[in-house]
């Protein structure tokens, strides 16, 4: 029989999941009021040391003042060569 113990392990994964699912987006869209109009804050603490490898930036809408995270996995176009994207 497993004990309570060898099922702790969820209840993070499962806090993990809703934490991702009520405050993670993917376009910089404040999910109140649907603004485009975001400034980016400084991320809490534990937040920048737990979640370190993954691109979240902390955004706070100017109208409704609703903070959230936005997943920045931006494709940005590859560069040529000489490092210019306008070079022949």
């Amino acid at each position: 029989m497993a004990t309570l113990l060898s099922y702790a392990w969820i209840v993070p994964v499962v806090f993990v999941i809703v934490f991702f699912a009520l405050n993670v987006r993917l376009k910089p869209v404040c999910p109140s009021c649907g603004r485009r109009s975001t400034d980016r804050i400084k991320r809490p603490f534990l937040i920048k040391k737990i979640l370190f490898f993954l691109p979240l930036l902390y955004m706070q809408c100017w109208f409704c003042h609703k903070k959230y995270y936005h997943l920045a996995i931006d494709k940005k176009s590859p560069k040529n060569k000489t490092g210019s994207l306008n070079a022949p």
